[in-house]
């Protein structure tokens, strides 16, 4: 459980801050005495909405975000080889896991501009066929990079993966909403 501990981010009603309970004194203490991210951070679940500035605040304090990144530079969606556009769907299934065909259609087409639904649902039936990518949900109607697979893109630190696709999926939340009410449905 200690490798666990030091990855954990806990937030606990304000109301058991100081209650003398098995809760505080074993898992909660754990936590403060091992994680990166800690102390456990209290929140009054009674305020609406609720305040997750702290949370917001400890994460950008543990993961600072390069404030001016220089913008990735691509040509349009027909200029880019079959292989190409294979890898950027694989790389959106792997960053927004679970997503539905519509929410990676919608994603390639807010980066490019033009996709061809038909040819994005063919590289999702391939890479399904394949066993990169397998189905899940209660209609099986979401897509996931199977857990055996080797990923498309190598990171140097275990969490960079999830740091990028915060950092991604909070950009769209703070910029672009109606695309991160799409993303919403199916990115947990």
């Amino acid at each position: 459980m200690t490798s666990i501990c030091t990855k954990l981010l806990v937030v606990n009603n304000i109301a058991h801050q100081a209650t003398n309970s098995f809760v505080n004194y074993g898992p909660l203490a754990e936590v403060n005495a091992t994680s990166i991210l800690r102390p456990v951070i209290y929140l009054d679940p009674t305020i609406t909405p609720v305040n997750f500035a702290p949370v917001q605040q400890r994460l950008l304090t543990i993961f600072p975000t390069i404030k001016h990144r220089r913008r990735f530079a691509f040509g349009s969606y027909d200029e880019l080889s079959p292989i190409a556009r294979l890898g950027i769907v694989l790389v959106i299934v792997q960053l927004f896991y679970p997503i539905s065909f519509d929410d990676i259609f919608s994603v390639v087409n807010s980066i490019f501009g033009s996709a061809n639904l038909e040819e994005v649902n063919h590289l999702i039936s391939l890479t399904v066929a394949v066993g990169y990518v397998h189905r899940v949900g209660d209609l099986d109607d979401l897509f996931s990079i199977d857990s055996s697979a080797k990923p498309l893109l190598e990171f140097k630190k275990s969490d960079e993966r999830d740091r990028i696709r915060i950092s991604v999926i909070d950009f769209y939340r703070e910029h672009f909403t109606e695309l991160y009410d799409l993303l919403h449905t199916s990115v947990p």
